[in-house]
């Protein structure tokens, strides 16, 4: 280590060229690493989907997603599923344990669908599986007018796709609410009667006539030449005209256009988004990963501008969401912060060491986050939220080994020792107790980067960053510090330490000294107290993402058409639109929106569903937060809205819960969960702070049941699926071929037409067998009846969920312990109830958290254990953990912050951080034990020799906290709180317990001693 570091220094020269060199890399690699807002967190779910048209609830349960839960359940690597049996569909939800092997575990998804697929009805689609659930749209783009109909509008949003795909950093650009038209055949019941044609014969008819096979060729003069025969229909007329049947008495024909109108019409359930309530189209950018959307955010935004000058003035453009701008807007309020604590930790240097030793210390901080960018691009972590808290974090702790290498330095040059070996002998004196410093805390960081969860993937680059960052940090203390101490380290003028308030300490210290179960009982009942004061504290899992957007979720009550929904949209918009607070808002009508945020759930299309994305202005004098807004917009439309539920919900961060009170209630049939349903939704809506209660137990709903004599059907010749296909086609149509006319393609879609009971049992079926019509009347009965409209299941159990969003104010764990209780004097039997919401996810989350605290202080043993060769020293440093507790709750305390999985990464990462002091402390005593001194003036020495050191590296790393403090970000500002807190408790009270607790262990060992000999 002598050779190796006399070494550096002689060579000077050299290592000032490397370090230029990692500026210059360092710099041109921050300018490369990817920006975003969050971390990329992929959630282990799939989803399996199948198509069951013309099928009711129950016969979906029983016969497709039955099937499917019975192959699901026996793959070994799924956590849990649930389902949902709809009409005409089934969609299974898949969670896989958090580690894993998706490829694999997907492809044996795969394998169990394909296999059971031949048990399935026929009429079932083939079953689908979604497993790319978390892609996120990074711009959402409205193109709107109240002037332009939707085709027109359509035509520009096509335009700009064009260009916009272009761009090199965008992967795929999506055009959603342009309405297509089709050509729609809507049949006349009564005329197709008359014929002896089926809804069928004229689907086969248009298939057939609307077909191009290739001629052939024959032989010419000089060469082969090609036939074409006309095939396919060239117009609407065409389509018309085509000759479904012909009279054999008279020979009139009867074509397409006497039995049916046939004309071009608009989807009839086709979505519909609005901009600020007018018509509007939406464009969803995708970018490629591993790129900065900020720059390929700009161009995109040039070539926008660009096309939004050529078009009317009549059509606007807005943002609902730029992610660039967002990561721009984050990332550089981080970067302000970062460059703040900066200079916060260089004043703090610069007041407590003097220029030249503050020139040398602070040189550590630029070095060591020049290299941590460096190696950022190794460990895949690009700048985000989490990343660059993480170096703020590290800020005042860059410091820490510099501070202690340069002290001990310039101690030995005070004595007169000649540079060179001040340098060598100083790096040697505290080389160790560095480095146990540094492995320390790196160590409480390891077990941190491994949390087996969505939230510890979440925050997984910050353990990961401060481990790098600290040791470069150690790498520059023990190469560089030195060094540039050589350069520039001069004599002391005065000796006497700046820190005036040392002097107290060392009054504090001798009186503890002597009054030392005074001390032990301080710290009992400080422990005591801080236990206690820690049970008052609020629980909170994850704040809401800090976002100037807010989504509302609308559902009509009655499921009949999407302009029933449209209108129910129009008065909610109109509750918005009084809001001073909204700049803007946007409807989806139909369906969600492309997902904008990794934490937004999947929502199924439904004519009965909308989604609102309301944004908001943060920047009013009278905005105070988005859960306020919430609230109280939440109080507004529950007032003013009926005809269906508004929900209007915050973006989650992290791990998504959805509502933080959740219910979930399983028995053995549906009847008995509706039961109770209305009985828990009185119960969660009795206690106070509740709002937006819920049960997703729809009701009953009534539809037409087609009951078919067997006996009468056969007779007639009439088999079941000529039966069922011909109704199927009569109510919900029928896509034929498709009409390509112009450079437009348009779907033929045949509508049977019928409108009243009357109608359907009046259709003649046409036997496969003997060719002849039959009212259905004749061979069937159809009957009104009660049927369940949705059925879930939980691991194979039927299941309903009652939730319940939290008011502002109110804590979601007090409330589920409210509704706990009173569900305990419910008397149900066959019903079970368990909680799924906050509670729950604080408990799995904590509790791993816990686990790692664990693991950490085992590691930390063993690291000083070998570095002290002692059981009993490593025992003494401990005692300064549960002190840096107590000052991460009163922290929190004060500040009125509640104990978030951040907070409790924080005071976890206090452990490795609060020891360095005890540490440096113990280390000095130890040594001064050893050569001689007694106990009593060695932990006098200590105090007196290493309180600068140990002050300057608290305050340090306090200061450089003080942005994200200042920040007031609710993912952060716990954080940063607790370990602020801890850290200032921990300092004051280690200085004055670890000399405490080792001259009462170690006098009344040399006593002992002593008596014996």
């Amino acid at each position: 280590m002598n050779k190796l570091l006399c070494g550096v220094i002689n060579n000077r020269r050299i290592l000032i060229f490397i370090i230029a060199l990692l500026f210059i890399y360092g710099i041109y690699n921050f300018g490369l690493i990817p920006r975003q807002e969050s971390p990329d967190v992929s959630a282990p779910v799939v989803i399996v989907t199948c198509q069951y048209p013309g099928a009711s609830p129950d016969e979906v349960m029983s016969r497709v997603t039955s099937v499917i839960e019975d192959e699901i359940k026996e793959i070994p690597s799924i956590e849990e599923y649930n389902s949902t049996a709809m009409e005409n569909a089934s969609v299974t939800v898949v969670y896989f344990e958090f580690n894993a092997n998706m490829d694999e575990g997907i492809a044996t998804l795969r394998t169990k669908m394909e296999d059971i697929q031949v048990d399935l009805p026929d009429a079932c689609d083939k079953i689908t599986i979604d497993s790319d659930l978390m892609e996120t749209a990074g711009m959402l783009i409205s193109i709107s007018s109240d002037e332009f109909d939707y085709d027109t509008l359509g035509q520009f949003g096509e335009e700009l796709r064009n260009i916009l795909s272009k761009v090199d950093g965008i992967s795929r650009v999506d055009l959603v609410g342009k309405r297509d038209y089709n050509l729609k055949i809507t049949l006349k019941p009564e005329d197709i009667n008359q014929y002896n044609i089926s809804y069928s014969d004229v689907i086969n008819l248009l298939k057939a006539q609307n077909i191009d096979i290739p001629s052939g060729k024959l032989d010419g003069m000089l060469n082969k030449i090609s036939v074409t025969t006309k095939g396919s229909f060239e117009d609407v007329d065409e389509v018309g005209n085509v000759i479904v049947a012909v009279s054999e008495e008279t020979g009139a024909v009867v074509r397409l256009k006497d039995i049916a109108t046939v004309a071009l019409a608009l989807d009839d359930d086709a979505v519909m988004y609005k901009q600020n309530g007018d018509n509007a189209i939406i464009l969803a950018g995708y970018f490629k990963q591993d790129l900065n959307v900020v720059t390929i955010g700009e161009e995109v935004k040039a070539l926008i501008d660009d096309y939004q000058a050529s078009l009317p003035s009549a059509v606007s453009f807005d943002e609902i969401m730029f992610q660039p701008q967002d990561v721009h807007n984050r990332v550089s309020s981080f970067m302000m912060s970062l460059l703040q604590g900066i200079l916060f930790v260089i004043v703090v240097v610069f007041i407590g060491m003097g220029l030249r030793n503050a020139l040398v210390v602070s040189f550590a901080i630029p070095l060591s986050v020049i290299i941590t960018f460096t190696s950022m691009t190794l460990f895949d972590i690009d700048i985000h939220q989490i990343s660059i808290a993480a170096l703020i974090i590290s800020l005042g702790m860059l410091v820490d080994n510099a501070i202690v290498v340069s002290d001990a330095i310039q101690a030995h040059i005070d004595n007169d020792e000649p540079k060179l070996d001040a340098c060598i002998n100083g790096v040697k004196e505290v080389a160790i107790p560095v480095l146990t410093s540094t492995l320390t805390t790196v160590a409480v960081f390891t077990p941190l980067m491994m949390l087996d969860s969505i939230a510890g993937e979440f925050v997984k680059s910050l353990p990961i960053i401060v481990m790098v960052a600290l040791s470069a940090s150690y790498l520059v203390a023990i190469f560089v510090t030195p060094t540039l101490g050589f350069i520039f380290f001069r004599k002391s003028k005065e000796k006497q330490s700046k820190f005036r308030v040392r002097h107290i300490f060392e009054n504090i210290l001798k009186y503890a000294l002597g009054h030392k179960l005074v001390i032990l009982a301080v710290v009992i009942l400080a422990v005591t107290g801080g236990v206690r004061l820690a049970s008052t504290l609020g629980l909170q899992f994850f704040p809401a993402a800090e976002s100037d957007l807010v989504y509302i979720n609308v559902t009509n009550d009655v499921n009949t058409s999407i302009e029933d929904t449209e209108k129910l949209v129009e008065h909610v918009e109109a509750v918005i639109a009084e809001q001073p607070l909204v700049l803007s808002y946007s409807a989806a009508i139909g369906e969600a929106f492309p997902k904008f945020y990794y934490t937004l759930p999947v929502n199924a299309a439904s004519t009965d569903f909308s989604q609102i994305i309301v944004k908001l202005d943060a920047t009013n004098k009278a905005f105070v937060s988005n859960k306020a807004f919430v609230s109280m917009l939440q109080k507004e439309m529950d007032s003013r809205i009926s005809g269906g539920k508004v929900l209007v919900k915050e973006l989650e961060q992290a791990e998504p819960i959805g509502s933080p009170v959740k219910l979930r209630v399983t028995g053995d049939s549906i009847d008995e969960l509706r039961s109770v349903s209305n009985e828990l939704v009185e119960i969660f809506s009795s206690i106070p702070g509740t709002t937006n209660v819920e049960s997703n137990l729809k009701d009953k709903s009534y539809g037409y049941y087609v009951e078919v004599d067997d006996v009468k059907a056969g007779y007639y010749g009439l088999t079941k699926y000529d039966i069922q296909n011909e109704v199927s086609i009569a109510l919900r149509g029928r896509e034929a071929t498709e009409l390509r006319m112009a450079d437009d393609t348009y779907n033929i879609m045949v509508d049977g037409g019928i409108e009243s009971l009357a109608e359907l049992e009046n259709i003649s079926i046409k036997s496969s067998f003997t060719d002849k019509k039959i009212p259905l009347k004749e061979v069937a009965t159809v009957r009104l009846k009660e049927k369940n409209s949705v059925i879930r299941t939980y691991m194979g159990d039927v299941e309903i969920q009652v939730t319940s969003d939290v008011l502002d104010g109110y804590s979601s764990i007090d409330i589920q312990h409210a509704i706990g209780d009173r569900i305990a004097q419910l008397h149900t039997e066959n019903v079970h109830y368990v909680f799924d919401g906050e509670e729950q996810s604080i408990s799995k989350n904590f509790g791993s958290i816990g686990v790692s605290a664990v693991f950490a202080l085992f590691l930390i043993y063993l690291i000083l254990l070998l570095q002290f060769r002692s059981f009993l020293y490593p025992f003494i440093i401990f005692a300064s953990i549960p002190l840096s507790s107590i000052g991460s709750i009163i922290g929190l305390y004060l500040f009125n912050q509640p104990l978030s999985f951040t907070a409790l990464f924080g005071i976890v990462s206090l452990f490795g951080i609060v020891v360095n002091n005890a540490i440096v402390l113990l280390d000095f005593i130890s040594a001064e034990v050893r050569s001689g001194s007694a106990v009593d003036v060695a932990v006098k020495d200590a105090m007196a020799k290493r309180f600068r050191p140990i002050m300057l590296s608290s305050i340090t790393t306090i200061m450089g906290l003080v942005p994200l403090v200042a920040s007031k970000s609710p993912l952060f500002m716990p954080m940063s709180i607790a370990l602020m807190s801890g850290l200032i408790i921990s300092t004051l009270l280690t200085l004055i317990l670890i000399p405490v607790i080792y001259d009462t262990l170690f006098n009344r060992k040399r006593k002992t001693k002593e008596t014996f000999n």
